[in-house]
């Protein structure tokens, strides 16, 4: 009878240790489980945190939402964008190997990325070229020496004429009257006459009588200013 008490004393002692270890157990899982759900939530509120900040971004940047490039439109009569002026291809050349295609007023530069008010279109647009004053009429001779490229209508731009000089430079003439002096594949000196000042363009009739002119390297636009003296 002693023995089997005894017996049973060791089994109650084994089976409390092990109900104790089984709880341990079970109570570590528990707080294993409990501690990855707090993560995974606390995750999921970061995720939606950033996301919502990306949203905050995307508003305050036109470029996240998807515009970029130039903007164009107005709002009340200003313009929707106005950026600082970029250096862009600008290429100087003596200026002495140029001149001006009539003696005028620049009234409107060259910008490229700083937007520019145009009265006709009521409109803030880039300006790729300058506009110099000069009543209709005006005769406008070539900047330099150099190959006529192309004579065309440009529904922007009116009437005009580029002319190919050396170096990958190509001046550009624009609002000029019907009457040409010139046409394509004709070879002109420097101050020939290749037309005379018009009204043609659509994007600056309500402007005063002016002619419009591009320089262009490489294909790209450039300030004129580095090429002709003003």
């Amino acid at each position: 009878m002693r023995d089997f008490f005894s017996i049973s004393r060791q089994q109650f002692w084994i089976a409390t240790i092990v109900s104790v270890c089984l709880a341990l157990i079970a109570l570590f899982y528990g707080w294993m489980t409990l501690n990855e759900g707090e993560n995974g939530e606390g995750q999921g509120n970061t995720g939606a945190d950033m996301a919502s900040g990306q949203e905050l971004q995307a508003d305050a940047d036109p470029k996240m939402s998807g515009e970029a490039g130039l903007q164009t439109e107005t709002v009340n009569g200003a313009p929707s964008e106005d950026t600082s002026e970029a250096g862009g291809n600008d290429v100087v050349s003596s200026s002495s190997n140029y001149m001006l295609p009539v003696q005028g007023e620049v009234f409107r530069g060259h910008s490229i990325t700083k937007l520019t008010y145009f009265p006709t279109l009521n409109q803030y647009m880039a300006h790729r070229g300058i506009d110099i004053l000069a009543p209709e009429g005006t005769e406008v001779r070539a900047a330099a020496e150099g190959l006529v490229s192309k004579v065309l209508d440009d529904k922007a731009m009116g009437k005009t004429v580029w002319i190919s000089h050396s170096g990958e430079i190509t001046t550009v003439y624009s609002n000029l009257s019907e009457d040409l002096a010139v046409e394509e594949g004709d070879t002109v000196t420097k101050g020939q006459v290749i037309g005379t000042a018009g009204n043609t363009s659509l994007f600056e009739r309500s402007d005063e009588p002016h002619i419009h002119v591009e320089v262009m390297v490489k294909g790209e636009p450039v300030d004129p200013a580095g090429y002709f003296n003003y």
